[in-house]
């Protein structure tokens, strides 16, 4: 408070509040840089999080290509397996018939 304003009933209450509870009449400005402190801790901290994701997500996704992904290309490559049907073999057509379902859902109602 500036010497050159009014006393208010906030400020008063404010003051006396501080003074009741033991805390010296400067308390507001020290907490406020030890709030204004541990924020720039927790800006720090958020952002050696975000790095920290980064390097976990990069890890991961690398394990699980080679765990999973590869894993699965060997054994197909084992078994010889063509689940996409390209292998051109000759053949009179290269229709696929349609398989007839059992239910349909034409006209249900």
């Amino acid at each position: 408070m500036c010497y050159d304003e009014r006393p208010t009933v906030a400020g008063a209450v404010r003051s006396a509040a501080a003074n009741r509870w033991g805390f010296p009449g400067r308390t507001r400005f020290s907490l406020q840089s030890i709030f204004a402190f541990f924020k720039g801790i927790y800006r720090l901290w958020m952002r050696f999080a975000l790095l920290l994701g980064i390097v976990n997500r990069f890890v991961f996704l690398t394990i699980f290509y080679w765990a999973i992904i590869n894993i699965a290309n060997v054994c197909l490559r084992l078994t010889r397996a063509d689940l996409l049907d390209r292998k051109m073999r000759v053949q009179p057509s290269y229709w696929h018939p349609k398989v007839p379902q059992e239910h349909t859902y034409r006209h249900q109602f």
